[in-house]
């Protein structure tokens, strides 16, 4: 078997020039990529420092050998060599293999001698594994996004300026325009007409916060929609990336649940409305009836009294003055109880004079220091908001008198504008509001949620403030017309 040759054999059988092997050694090394020369055979004359790298040979190791050898092992060129490729076109082959754990992109170009012959060729392979990693993660990742895409219950457009570029599967059976139809057409297309201008505006201002429009089908049935979009770089544009999902189900669900809360809040007026008149009912029973009986009982005693002979025994007289000081005391509680259910005087005289009575009874009975100040409250409001400002005010300093532990109160009852304003402060040790009214836990809160429930039946606001050590604020404001 014929000897391999020596580098200076092949040097001077291919007649290259020193100089021309000194430039080749100074230029070549410095390129990243594996180069080498290839004589007509396909053996290799010289390479640089990469191709020793690649390959993980001396120099020694790899001239006088082919690529075929070198790369895959065999003794003769391989399918699709770019070598016997270029050897027919004289023109650069390429080709793109993976070996191992790499890939590499081989090209291969003539050398044309003076006489316009081929001479050899130039043989370039460049490791580009990490450029198809990257290739195979984007493959991946669209591959994800499209199976993501193609799987989700939103309709998905990517538009550009307005225009659909693209759409997902969902769209396409939600809207009933095929892909084919879609791309071209303005986004806005989808939208019903008294909405086109809104989303318009928020596609081109890149506005990115989910909003309800009304979406037009393709045969121009419409339907309620969320819509939610975000400008990215599309395939080196800049485009929008816009989902819409219906919420059919969730907007009737949300008019079932507002019908039934104004179910709700009718029943809620009725039936205050009604405690109130049978308050009434009862209180002018109490006052009347029970008063005028009690008084006629007290009158009674007096005329038995003075009938008894005058040597009654001081037992006697004792049992007489007690019965007539339980009826006096029991007229005086009906009186009161009679107020408290509904003093007449708020349907006679009004809610000023009314609740300043209420307040010099609640200053006697609690020995606390209530302030009342009126502004700007000459005229009577109507009798509803009469009703529901004295509830609020009578509920509120109920719970003063058994919760806070205060030493002070000031009401203030004001007119702003068309508003009848109240607020009631408190210098108590006062409490977690969220704690007082969680769901879980009412029991606490149900007069608070009274009132607020008042205030609300006229169109109102009720707020109320507080934390613990700090005291409690109450402030209702009630339309007075």
């Amino acid at each position: 078997m014929a000897e391999k040759p020596t580098h200076e054999e092949i040097n001077q059988k291919e007649m290259l020039p020193k100089t021309t092997l000194a430039q080749w050694h100074t230029t070549l090394d410095a390129i990243n990529d594996a180069v080498c020369l290839l004589d007509m055979n396909g053996k290799i004359l010289q390479c640089n420092k990469a191709m020793e790298s690649l390959l993980k040979k001396f120099s020694k190791e790899i001239i006088g050998t082919t690529c075929w050898e070198l790369v895959h092992g065999t003794d003769k060129p391989v399918k699709g060599c770019p070598i016997v490729r270029m050897k027919k076109t004289l023109c650069r082959e390429t080709l793109v293999l993976k070996v191992d754990n790499k890939w590499l992109n081989v090209s291969v170009d003539p050398l044309i001698d003076e006489t316009g012959n081929l001479a050899g060729a130039v043989h370039i392979i460049s490791d580009i594994t990490r450029r198809k990693k990257r290739e195979e993660a984007i493959k991946e990742s669209k591959e994800r996004y499209r199976g993501l895409s193609e799987a989700t219950f939103e309709a998905i457009f990517i538009s550009e300026k307005g225009v659909c570029l693209e759409q997902n599967p969902a769209a396409e059976k939600m809207f009933g325009y095929t892909l084919s139809e879609a791309i071209g057409r303005k986004g806005i297309e989808w939208i019903a007409p008294e909405d086109r201008e809104m989303v318009m505006n928020n596609m081109l201002s890149g506005y990115e916060e989910p909003y309800e429009a009304t979406a037009l089908r393709k045969d121009g049935s419409t339907f309620p929609a969320e819509i939610q979009g975000k400008m990215m770089h599309y395939k080196g544009r800049s485009v929008r990336v816009t989902a819409l999902n219906a919420i059919t189900r969730r907007k009737q669900a949300e008019e079932a649940l507002l019908n039934s809360e104004k179910r709700l809040h009718y029943l809620s007026s009725q039936l205050i409305t009604a405690q109130e008149k049978e308050r009434r009912r009862i209180s002018l029973e109490l006052h009347d009836e029970m008063g005028q009986l009690l008084t006629a009982i007290s009158i009674n005693i007096k005329s038995i009294e003075k009938e008894l002979p005058l040597d009654l025994t001081p037992l006697i007289k004792e049992r007489i003055a007690e019965t007539y000081s339980l009826a006096d005391h029991a007229s005086e509680q009906i009186r009161e109880l009679s107020h408290y259910l509904r003093p007449s005087m708020l349907d006679d005289l009004g809610l000023v004079p009314t609740l300043r009575w209420y307040l010099d009874v609640y200053r006697k009975r609690t020995k606390l220091d209530v302030k009342y100040e009126l502004i700007n409250f000459e005229e009577r409001p109507s009798p509803e908001v009469e009703t529901v400002v004295y509830r609020v005010v009578q509920e509120a300093l109920n719970n003063i008198v058994k919760h806070a532990q205060a030493g002070s109160v000031l009401v203030r009852l004001e007119r702003k504008d068309k508003e009848a304003a109240v607020f009631i402060k408190d210098n108590g040790r006062g409490f977690d509001v969220n704690e007082f009214l969680a769901p879980d836990d009412l029991k606490g809160g149900i007069g608070l949620l009274g009132m607020q429930e008042r205030v609300s039946i006229l169109g109102g606001k009720f707020s109320i403030q507080s934390s613990k050590g700090h005291g409690t604020r109450i402030s209702v404001e009630i339309p007075l017309y």
